[in-house]
């Protein structure tokens, strides 16, 4: 959590009063003769309720009866460092709003007010407010003594909230402007380091597939290698008949898995299970890559791969499992149309055309053939 959360509500109400030019002070005190005395006992009262959500209803009640008086800016200010220690955001909120007229350079107040933002999870709202915070934040954060320790603690929690932001956004583009929020106004933040998997993340989720790929070439530019982005890739790839690039993304997936621990949050039989999975996965690629190469030597590869992947598959069921069907039926077919492999291109293909997929239809056609050069 940023070092600005933790300063206590009371240090920064002190500090404010006590000439340390966080902005203007007017509203931070109740000063004699500002307005009458019963107006200044009033909300000097309510000022010093112990309970919070008290105090700000005190407050609350005092700024809607007295609009005119001259402590209406202190009620204000009162309940704007308040509001969140009662659960009152809105009430922060409304507060830090009508305080900005009187300075709308007070960082105190803008902070304020982006916190309620968060509390009241309004991400749309908390974009612009963020956008006008910073500079003046920048500027302080150069002073010496309080005013630069707190600025410097509210660019941190800036940075803090656009990752709040994030991960409490629902829309996938909206996701995406926080992350680049993230990426170029807080490159230094924690929040910035292995941004990659929610890159891609937000934009699978977007729809966007190109872009998605885009980063996942970018995290393995970056050294930030996966096998699950090798694979999706490597049949990325594929789709394009760029057989040589699917095999050495497919080819990369393997050996990654070969040495790679179980990651953090998953059990040894978690880890195990994947592990299966997407080692058949990289093997169901690998295969399909090398029958693509045309010759006899490739059919020969592929199959060694494509079946290494069979229990997995055919367990999975689905696409795949079609595919692995009609690709090991072209091996065999292609390798001994008149020996022994044609059974097991019979076998294959008949799987391959009874089982719903992509290419169920062209085994159904390749079936026929077979069976009528036999």
């Amino acid at each position: 959590m940023p070092f600005i959360t933790r300063l206590p509500a009371l240090l920064l109400f002190v500090l404010s009063t006590c000439g340390l030019c966080l902005a203007q002070t007017e509203f931070r005190q109740a000063a004699v003769g500002d307005g009458s005395t019963e107006e200044r006992d009033l909300v000097l009262g309510a000022a010093q309720t112990a309970d919070a959500a008290q105090r700000v209803t005190l407050l609350d009640g005092f700024v809607s009866q007295n609009p005119d008086s001259a402590y209406r800016p202190y009620a204000l200010y009162n309940i704007l460092i308040s509001g969140k220690d009662a659960g009152r955001h809105e009430k922060t909120l409304e507060a830090g709003l009508q305080l900005l007229e009187w300075a709308p350079n007070d960082l105190e107040v803008r902070h304020r007010i982006n916190e309620a933002y968060v509390g009241l999870e309004r991400w749309d709202e908390l974009a612009p407010s963020i956008d006008l915070s910073k500079p003046v934040a920048k500027v302080q954060a150069t002073q010496d003594g309080f005013p630069g320790e707190y600025a410097s603690g509210v660019l941190d929690w800036l940075a803090w909230a656009s990752n709040v932001a994030y991960l409490g956004e629902a829309d996938p583009a909206k996701k995406i402007a926080w992350l680049e929020r993230i990426r170029i106004e807080y490159p230094e933040s924690e929040y910035a380091q292995d941004m990659y998997p929610r890159y891609i993340q937000s934009y699978q989720q977007a729809g966007d597939r190109a872009s998605s790929l885009a980063w996942m070439q970018k995290s393995i530019e970056a050294g930030a290698d996966d096998e699950s982005y090798r694979y999706t890739l490597a049949e990325e790839d594929l789709g394009r008949q760029d057989f040589d690039a699917a095999l050495e993304h497919a080819e990369r997936a393997l050996e990654i898995l070969e040495t790679k621990q179980s990651p953090a949050g998953m059990s040894a039989e978690q880890w195990e299970q994947y592990k299966t999975k997407m080692t058949a996965y990289a093997n169901f690629v690998t295969g399909r890559a090398w029958v693509g190469r045309d010759s006899k030597d490739a059919y020969r590869t592929g199959r060694t791969y494509l079946l290494e992947t069979v229990d997995v598959l055919k367990a999975e069921g689905g696409e795949r499992y079609n595919l692995l069907a009609y690709y090991l039926g072209i091996c065999y077919a292609q390798l001994d149309v008149k020996g022994d492999s044609v059974q097991q291109a019979l076998q294959w293909m008949t799987e391959a055309a009874n089982s719903p997929g992509p290419v169920q239809e062209q085994a159904r056609q390749a079936l026929a053939k077979l069976q009528a050069a036999i």
